[in-house]
């Protein structure tokens, strides 16, 4: 009897043991492959000239486009005076880095994430575009200047929270307030349906939006609905507000604290 409950218990830990280093091994796996997807920014940088505007770095890759040059400018211009109104100044003395592809497949060579039309890449202070086809078409404008204010986003939030030394804001979060600026602020009414909803707990790291953006094709609406709901429930001051008590409290505390809402239970009110 004895001898069969050690030979169990042996068993069970080498199984144990097995499924440990298997899980391990897929997560080194997955960490590599997500790091490490992308050619190398900092030499494409370096070896691509540029033009120096306001404090902008704008890379057109394989010509210049004074129009859109001018556009790229205007639209950073007239963000930074409605993220102010938001945040407050950032420190702005790290120049910003716009490079516009010519084409998508050669931008997401560079990416992260699969499947993406644009990006910002913190380490470079990088945002990367794609052209429009053209700017004369009203939508290919519209398309640009939403990729450029979503990205820009990123690139003032991430500067706000490393000022501010706040860690832990959720990745859906940063997305939702990207979206909501990229689109609800510009005056786009964002009101379509969603087929289905995930709990928002389930987004809060960059892996764990990577793997849900795998199965479910609705994370950048979804995190656009949940800002504007809890923008339209109370007013634009409460994202600072949470993003600030955050330092102390961490974000569910700070989040619940302003707008009584737990945020496993906001994906239920949104749609």
């Amino acid at each position: 009897m004895n001898n069969n409950i050690t030979s169990f218990f042996k068993s069970a830990a080498i199984s144990f043991a097995i499924s440990l280093i298997v899980l391990g091994t897929l997560v080194i796996i997955y960490h590599f492959s997500f790091r490490n997807n992308t050619l190398n920014l900092k030499s494409l940088l370096v070896r691509e000239e540029f033009q120096l505007l306001d404090g902008v770095k704008i890379y057109n890759l394989e010509n210049e486009n004074e129009e859109l040059n001018n556009l790229i400018i205007n639209e950073i211009t007239n963000l930074n005076k409605e993220l102010f109104s938001m945040f407050g100044t950032i420190n702005m003395d790290v120049e910003i880095n716009i490079m516009v592809f010519e084409e998508l497949e050669e931008l997401q060579k560079y990416a992260e994430l699969e499947n993406i039309g644009a990006f910002f890449d913190e380490n470079y202070n990088l945002i990367a575009l794609v052209t429009p086809d053209n700017l004369v078409r009203e939508a290919d404008e519209w398309f640009f200047r939403r990729d450029l204010r979503h990205e820009y986003t990123h690139y003032y939030l991430t500067n706000y929270l490393n000022e501010n030394k706040i860690k832990g804001i959720p990745k859906w979060f940063d997305e939702g307030l990207s979206e909501y600026v990229a689109v609800t602020m510009d005056g786009v009414d964002a009101s379509d349906p969603l087929e289905e909803v995930i709990n928002f707990e389930l987004l809060k790291s960059r892996e764990d939006w990577a793997m849900q953006r795998k199965n479910h094709k609705e994370l950048y609406p979804q995190s656009h609905y949940g800002i504007k709901y809890i923008i339209e429930d109370n007013d634009q001051s409460i994202i600072k507000k949470i993003i600030d008590d955050s330092y102390k409290l961490g974000f569910s505390k700070s989040f619940k604290k302003y707008t009584n809402i737990d945020p496993n239970e906001l994906h239920k009110l949104i749609n």
